[in-house]
Parts: structure tokens; C-alpha cells; sequence
């Protein structure tokens, strides 16, 4: 029976992918928010729910302690966050919360579980996005933190070429992080989250390395890592040309 802990399960990918696992007769510990998220979920011998706000460090921390007597087999980090807008306009706690959340948080369960990740051969996913390659007009925050993650799962591989990790760079996927930081879209053009939650189940079981999930988004990955100099030049003298007029 395989066993993983998963955070961001309330809806999205998370949730398709928790679903699966539960179907897969997976142990799971999963992290939500706060105790009114657990009317979501069956709470079962199969399924533990911890509670914690990912920006509670102390609470954090006891989460950890937790899962430190487990047996792990993956540790998925899909939750995340969105702010929108200029920079100027956002106060500072906005993207200091952005930055914990997508980044901090990551780094601190792996660096303290990271000798129960060795002894039981763990396997550590990531969500990235591919914002993280790309300059971003109101996503600069979001667009660090998640550059910041990717940095992090390619450190990481260099320095513990041991450890099983998948790095996902995702593009655009409709769910409510979009409408959560207040973006008026239809993120209905966006991929479904049941298609990517399933191709990130798929991953999860047999890929390592960093992964696109959709050939359009491999694709556009390795333009904006060969192309980066000429993007970012055209970029900026077409937003310049543009604001003049």
C-alpha cells in the first residue's frame, strides 16, 4: 500500500489527484486550511486531514513533526497562491505571503524531512509553472516564487542526484486561483484540472526531472528558455511603444 502526503486538496489538481489516490487505495495525510474545509472530505482510516495555515510557521512546524514518524512514499506540494496587479499597487504583505506559500513553505518540509526523505526513498513533487521561465506584467511576485521553486527542485537534483524529484512547469488551468486574487477572465479556455490532475498522477508514478504535462507547454517552455534575451528585448519595447499611445 503506497502512502503520500499532499497540500492544496480543496479543489483543483490537488483534489483530482487526491481522488485518484484515494480510488488507488493510497494512504494519504492532506493539508487543508482550516477546520471549515473539512466538511469537504470523508475523513477515513485511509485519509487524515491536518489542519494548518501554511503561513502558521509554529503550526508548520508540528505538521512536520508529524510527518517525520511516517512512512512516506511521495510528498506532492501543489498548493499555491495568485496576487494580480501592478507591483506598486500590492502592499508588501501580499507578496510576502506569495513568496511563503509557493516558495518557503516547500523548502522548509523538505529540509526537515529530508532525512526520513533518504531513509524511505521518497519521492518530492513539485507544481511549478512556466510563468517561471517568462517575464510577467501583474504576476511579478507569483512569477518569482514560482522561478524561486523551480531554482530550488534543479538545486536540488544537482545536489541530491539520489533523491526522486519531478519539478512540474505547467501553463494555465482552470481553477479558482484565477478568481481568488481577483482576475475578471474566463479561465474556461484555460486546460481542465481533471485532464492535468490525471497526466500528474501518470508523472507522479513514473517521471522524474521537470515536466511540461502538454506538448504546447514543452514547447513554449523550450522557446522561452532559448529565446529568452530576444523575448524580454521585444517585450519591453512593445509595452513602451504601446504606453505612448
Amino acid at each position: 500500500m503506497k502512502s503520500i502526503f499532499i497540500t492544496g486538496v480543496t479543489s483543483g489538481i490537488g483534489k483530482v489527484v487526491l481522488d485518484i489516490c484515494l480510488r488507488e487505495g493510497f494512504q494519504i495525510v492532506a493539508l487543508i486550511r482550516n477546520e471549515e474545509q473539512k466538511k469537504l472530505f470523508d475523513e477515513t482510516s485511509q485519509l487524515q486531514l491536518l489542519v494548518c495555515d501554511l503561513e502558521d510557521r509554529e503550526k508548520i512546524q508540528n505538521v512536520l513533526a508529524l510527518l517525520s514518524k511516517k512512512k512516506l512514499d511521495y510528498i506532492l506540494l501543489n498548493a499555491g497562491l495568485l496576487n494580480y496587479g501592478e507591483f506598486d499597487s500590492l502592499p508588501e504583505s501580499s507578496f510576502e505571503k506569495i513568496l511563503e506559500v509557493n516558495l518557503l513553505v516547500n523548502m522548509r518540509i523538505v529540509h526537515h524531512l529530508l532525512p526520513e526523505i533518504n531513509k524511505n526513498k521518497t519521492k518530492l513533487v513539485f507544481v511549478s509553472s512556466i510563468v517561471a521561465r517568462m517575464p510577467c506584467r501583474k504576476f511579478l511576485s507569483y512569477a518569482v516564487s514560482k522561478a524561486g521553486l523551480s531554482q530550488f527542485c534543479s538545486s536540488l537534483m544537482v545536489e541530491y542526484p539520489h533523491l526522486q524529484i519531478l519539478c512540474l512547469e505547467i501553463g494555465a488551468v482552470n481553477t479558482k486561483i484565477h478568481s481568488k486574487a481577483g482576475m475578471e477572465l474566463d479561465s474556461s479556455k484555460f486546460v481542465r484540472a481533471d485532464i492535468i490532475g490525471k497526466r500528474l498522477y501518470k508523472a507522479m508514478l513514473s517521471k522524474t526531472g521537470i515536466v511540461t504535462l502538454r506538448w504546447q507547454w514543452y514547447l513554449l517552455r523550450k522557446c522561452l528558455m532559448v529565446f529568452e534575451d530576444v523575448l524580454l528585448y521585444f517585450m519591453i519595447n512593445f509595452l513602451k511603444f504601446r504606453d505612448k499611445k
